[in-house]
Parts: C-alpha cells; structure tokens; sequence
C-alpha cells in the first residue's frame, strides 16, 4: 500500500533528514512490519481484527483494509524550538486511530473544548461532531496533552470512510478528501503540522466562522506570535485579535518555517493557498 509506505518514509525522513526538529514521541512498529515486509508475530493479532470488521461492521476485508489495520494507532509527535527571536515556534505529529475504534461508534474526542467558548461568553458559537468519530489527532483525547484538533468520520455501518472533517477546538469544517489515502497524503505532505487541514479548507469558510470567535476559544492562542499577552491562560479583556488572526498568523508561520525543517518536501501548494487566503483574510479588515 503507498500510504502505508508514504508514511513510513515521511517519519524516516523526519527522523534523518529534517533540520532543528525534535521528536517527543513516536510508535510505528506495527507499520515498519507491513512496510518490511516482516509480519511474522503479527498474523494472527491483524486476523483477528480483520474478522471483527468483518463479523461486526460487514467489511471486506480486502488487502487495502488490512494495510489500514496495520496504520492503527501510529504515532509521531515532533517540536521545532524557535531558533531566532520572534519567528515563532511550530509542533506537530499525528496519532491515528485503531481502525475499528474509528468505526465502532460516535465518540465524544470534541468535549474538553467548549469550556474556551463558555469563559468568554460564546458557548454558542462552539459546534458538537454528532454521530461522528474522531480519524487522527496531533493526540489521542485522553492524552495528558490534549490538542483538540481532529480529522473526523462520520460514523456508518459498513462502509470505509470517504467523508472527512476536521474539528478544531470547537468549530468544524468540511475536507475535501475521499479516501484515508487521500487525506494521510495531505497530512504527510504538510508535514503534520498542527492544523494542517487549513491548507485544505475554503478559505472563506475559515473567515466566517473564525472571524466572530474570540482568539481564547482557540488552543493555539498559547504559542502565537502576535501579541504575548494572549498567551496567558486567563481570557485578555478587550483583546486586539480575534481568533481568524491567530489562525492567519499560524498558516503564515507554517509557510515560512516549514520549508526550513523538512527539506524533503514541497510546499507549493501551501504557499499558493496561503496567497488565497490572505486575500479572503484581509478582504474582512481584519489586523
């Protein structure tokens, strides 16, 4: 399977290739296995669970369902450090899901989020994933160091995901993906950083549904580089920025450090998108 080998040589890569990036955690035996070739142990776990999806979600268990079984619960968590003052600090990584815990019922990964929206008065604005499940995370939900940014599937019975979203501390927004593939290709080629999935949205959309958010309801409001007051862990009063600028300064950050730390990709896409964006961006007058 591409994908499977795809990723495997992005976290090689990552690992001697790629410039000031430091990794915090990572497990992918059960993939390097599949990629090598060298299964051997293993035949009777991935049998196992190839027969559940059968038995319990009447999935064929052809040889692309097996090199998803074998992508389940891969992990690579990496930070780059910010090397000179003022450009910024950048993390990223991906946790996939088992495959079936993906498929089995709706979850509830988005619920830690909506505690932002209420301390600034804007418990309205946050959006609930109904009847879905949560696909990859920057973490898993009950990791001690929850990031609530999810790649997201509707949950239904019988069928391989081929409608994604993502969901990010409390909003939600349609990908343009049809298949695992398609979106672990994404997610590889924009090196995993955290919120990614911008680089993929209708810009338009990111503006109107970030624009009347406060910047606190956004996890990464921690780490920007507009103004060091917003990283306090208590909502500013009267802030200058609201959430779309946080969001706008990170995709920026994201195009000028990326490039840097892994060498071995191309970002054209993410630096034409973000031209789109900053149109649609500062069409709103936004700072």
């Amino acid at each position: 399977m591409e994908t499977g080998k795809r990723l495997f040589a992005f976290i090689t890569n990552v690992k001697n290739h790629a410039n000031n990036i430091e990794i915090d955690e990572q497990r992918y035996k059960l993939l390097e296995k599949y990629v090598t070739g060298n299964t051997s142990g293993y035949d009777s776990l991935i049998k196992e669970r190839l027969n559940t999806l059968k038995q319990e979600f009447d999935l064929d268990t052809s040889p692309k369902t097996e090199a998803y079984v074998f992508l389940s619960s891969t992990k690579l968590l990496w930070s780059r450090p910010e090397l000179v003052p003022g450009e910024g600090y950048l993390a990223g990584g991906f946790f996939l899901n088992g495959f079936a815990e993906m498929l089995l019922e709706p979850s509830d990964f988005w619920s830690q989020t909506h505690r932002a929206f209420e301390l600034v008065d804007q418990a309205d604005l946050a959006e609930t994933p109904q009847n879905m499940s949560w696909f990859s995370g920057t973490t898993a939900p009950a990791s001690p160091i929850y990031m609530p940014e999810y790649g997201c599937v509707p949950v239904r019975h019988g069928e391989i995901p081929s409608e994604f979203y993502f969901y990010d501390s409390g909003l939600l927004f349609p990908l343009p993906f049809t298949s695992i593939d398609e979106y672990l290709h994404a997610m590889v080629a924009s090196a995993c950083v955290r919120c990614w999935q911008y680089f993929y949205i209708d810009p338009a959309l990111i503006v109107a549904k970030s624009k009347p958010c406060s910047y606190y309801t956004w996890s990464l409001h921690i780490s920007t580089g507009l103004d060091p007051a917003l990283e306090d862990l208590t909502p500013v009063k009267d802030p200058r920025y609201n959430r779309l600028d946080l969001v706008a300064e990170h995709l920026e950050r994201c195009v000028k450090l990326l490039p840097r730390s892994f060498p071995f990709l191309d970002f054209a896409h993410h630096r034409s998108y973000l031209e789109t964006f900053l149109s649609a961006y500062r069409a709103e007058g936004s700072v």
